[in-house]
């Protein structure tokens, strides 16, 4: 399911590559960092940020030093509860 996953992404038929990427989520021996920083990316692009700053964090939950996530929390989420983010990306980058 992430290989299909990929194969759509690569062709940039993002739809399907989500539905593979969603079977995929399902079992959660599958899940992974780059599949949830992926989906995340699918559904922020899709104008769907509740779901993507969902994703946005379990993905931080497998490894809490990409950069990349902390940035775009901090600028999905307003106020404080995005200060955090904007704060651990810029401490991540400084390192």
């Amino acid at each position: 399911m992430l290989l299909a996953g990929d194969c759509y992404y690569a062709m940039r038929q993002f739809d399907e590559a989500l539905s593979w990427y969603e079977k995929a989520y399902e079992n959660e021996g599958s899940r992974s960092r780059i599949l949830c920083h992926i989906m995340a990316y699918l559904y922020d692009t899709k104008g769907n940020t509740a779901r993507a700053i969902d994703l946005y964090k379990e993905a931080l939950n497998y490894d809490s030093s990409v950069v990349e996530i902390h940035k775009r929390l901090g600028e999905l989420l307003p106020g404080p509860d995005g200060e955090y983010y904007r704060t651990q990306a810029i401490s991540l980058e400084q390192k």
